[in-house]
C-alpha cells in the first residue's frame, strides 16, 4: 500500500468514535470518495500499532502532532510507508472546501528511513473565550502565550510549538467564522499585526 488507491476493499486504522482522527479520516476519504470502498476501524493509536502488527489492519492512521510515538514504535521493528495525502486531495480541493484544515509537511527524516518530506493535514487549535471574559484579562493571557518565554514552554510540552510565533497567528482564523476577542485584537494591534 503506498498511495490512497491502494485502499480499495482495506482495513484502515482511522481512530475511536468521535475523535478528531476518525472525523478527519472520514471527512477527508468521503471528500476523495474512497469511504465507501474501504473498512474503517475505530481503534485508538496503541490498538492500531497492535493491530497492524498483527495483521488485523491493513493502514495505520491519526490525526496527531509529529513525531508520533506510535509511528515511532512501529518503524523501530517493520518497514513502513507513509502516505501522502495532499496528492489526492488537492486534486479535489479539499482544504478550499475544508478552510479549517490546512496543508502540513512531515519533514523527511521524522521518521525511520523516511527519505523526502510527506504532504499531510493538520488542524489548527483555537483557543476560545466567552465575550465575558475582560479585554485585559484575554490580552494578557495571548501576551504571555506569545511572549519568548510562553513560546519556549510551548515547546516543552510539544515539538510542533515550535511552529508558534506572531508570523502564523492569524492562520486559519477568518477562515473559521469565530469573531476575535477584544483583548486579542488589542495584542495584534500593539504587534502591528493587520487583523
Amino acid at each position: 500500500i503506498s498511495e490512497i488507491n491502494d485502499f480499495n476493499g482495506k482495513k484502515i486504522g482511522i481512530g475511536p468514535h468521535g475523535s478528531g482522527a476518525a472525523i478527519f479520516a472520514e471527512t477527508f476519504l468521503k471528500h476523495i470518495g474512497v469511504w465507501d470502498k474501504i473498512k474503517p476501524m475505530f481503534l485508538p493509536p496503541s490498538d492500531q500499532i497492535t493491530a497492524l502488527k498483527n495483521k488485523n489492519i491493513d493502514v495505520f492512521g491519526y490525526f496527531s502532532g509529529i513525531p508520533m510515538a506510535a509511528i515511532i514504535d512501529i518503524s523501530a521493528s517493520h518497514n513502513i510507508q507513509i502516505i501522502d495525502l495532499q496528492k489526492d486531495g488537492e486534486k479535489s480541493d479539499f482544504t478550499k472546501t475544508f478552510p479549517f484544515y490546512i496543508k502540513t509537511t512531515i519533514p523527511k527524516g521524522t521518521y525511520k528511513d523516511q527519505k523526502e518530506d510527506i504532504g499531510s493535514y493538520s488542524n489548527l487549535t483555537y483557543w476560545i473565550a466567552s465575550e465575558d471574559v475582560s479585554e485585559e484579562i484575554i490580552y494578557k493571557l495571548v501576551k504571555s502565550l506569545f511572549s519568548d518565554e510562553g513560546i519556549e514552554y510551548m515547546k516543552t510540552v510539544h515539538k510542533r510549538s515550535e511552529e508558534l510565533s506572531l508570523k502564523n497567528i492569524l492562520i486559519g482564523v477568518k477562515e473559521s467564522g469565530v469573531p476575535l476577542h477584544p483583548g486579542v485584537i488589542k495584542f495584534l494591534k500593539e504587534n502591528n499585526i493587520n487583523i
